[in-house]
């Protein structure tokens, strides 16, 4: 009899928590995104070396657009700078794929997320996906629309 492999594929993380964190220590909430995002290549390492193949990072959400705009600038910069970084940083071995609605998110920080895509379109054999400006009801809307060819709005989707 041989044992099952108890390591999941993939594992999703969802970074919240940041500012509360920060607030918590009288620091401000933005410090608190610098510093969980400092976290984010070891957590994704230690998930690869332990056999996960896929690590998924929900990084922003639609909702987190109703945050003051400092703290949403401060976020895509963290985000910004992950996308021009960590291409270098994995060696080759990690895919990056950026997903949700980036044309939501301005120019730059669109760009840089498709940049990251393409320099690592051909490292194998991990993947990390980047959850920016996502939305489970976007999400659906979405697949809707590519499966069905036809024009899905949010308000059809609520009736």
């Amino acid at each position: 009899m041989t044992e099952k492999n108890t390591v999941p594929r993939h594992v999703a993380v969802i970074m919240d928590g940041n500012g509360r964190w920060a607030q918590k220590r009288g620091l401000s909430r933005i410090n608190g995104h610098i510093e969980g995002a400092k976290n984010v290549p070891a957590v994704a390492e230690y998930l690869f070396s332990a056999g996960v193949g896929i690590v998924t990072l929900y990084a922003f959400s639609e909702e987190n657009f109703s945050r003051p705009a400092g703290e949403v600038n401060g976020i895509f910069e963290r985000i910004l700078r992950f996308a021009a970084e960590y291409p270098s940083a994995c060696k080759g071995r990690v895919r990056l794929f950026f997903s949700g609605d980036l044309e939501g998110v301005g120019e730059e920080l669109r760009l840089a997320c498709l940049a990251a895509e393409e320099k690592t379109r051909q490292y194998a054999p991990y993947a990390l996906n980047v959850l920016v400006n996502y939305g489970g009801r976007s999400e659906i809307l979405r697949a809707a629309r590519m499966l069905s060819g036809k024009e899905v709005t949010a308000e059809s989707f609520r009736s």
